[in-house]
């Protein structure tokens, strides 16, 4: 659930979601369609995405309006909820349809999960109980879970997040190169 910047309210875990998305995530990770994953716990999608850039250091571009939301939600909101059982995942190009295919069945099995495709390296995708292109689906065995295609690996040197959706456009929230925001990130833990 990403929420409003004024709604105040503590993300909650979908006890209903929950389960099927943790499983079909795994299961797509164990099948080897995944190249790397991330949970949104701790910054939301901007350090998710950030951090698994500076981890590789591999560029990447994130389109904030393609962050699946429930109504509407800012530039910000859309980047830092920390919504719980929400995951960045890259997936390489040329397992874009075998992961897309998987998600939609619900996982190895028929248990639930998201989507990735696309140029260059890899392309990150966002799962879980927001995903869907606004719509929320239950997640029991065998349901999809929602998912969306919100950026792409580029294989540069930055970070890139635009305003706007599939493909971005509407101008750039952030572009910083990988050393910079690995050396803040380091920083913090220096104290």
């Amino acid at each position: 659930m990403c929420i409003r910047d004024s709604d105040g309210l503590v993300p909650r875990v979908d006890l209903a979601a929950a389960p099927g998305i943790v499983r079909a995530v795994a299961g797509a990770i164990s099948s080897g369609l995944v190249r790397a994953c991330h949970d949104l716990s701790e910054g939301g999608m901007a350090v998710a995405a950030a951090e698994m850039a500076f981890a590789g250091m591999l560029g990447a571009e994130i389109w904030a309006g393609a962050v699946p939301c429930d109504g509407e939600v800012t530039a910000a909101g859309r980047l830092f909820a920390e919504s719980p059982t929400r995951f960045l995942l890259e997936v390489a190009p040329e397992h874009a349809g075998a992961i897309e295919a998987l998600f939609r069945r619900g996982g190895p099995g028929g248990e639930g999960v998201g989507r990735n495709g696309g140029a260059g390296r890899g392309n990150t995708g966002g799962t879980g109980p927001d995903a869907g292109n606004g719509k929320r689906e239950e997640s029991k065995a065998g349901a999809p879970v929602p998912f969306a295609r919100i950026g792409r690996v580029t294989g540069g040197d930055s970070l890139r997040i635009l305003a706007g959706g599939h493909e971005g456009g509407g101008g750039t929230i952030v572009s910083l190169k990988l050393a910079d925001l690995k050396a803040a990130w380091q920083g913090t833990l220096r104290g």
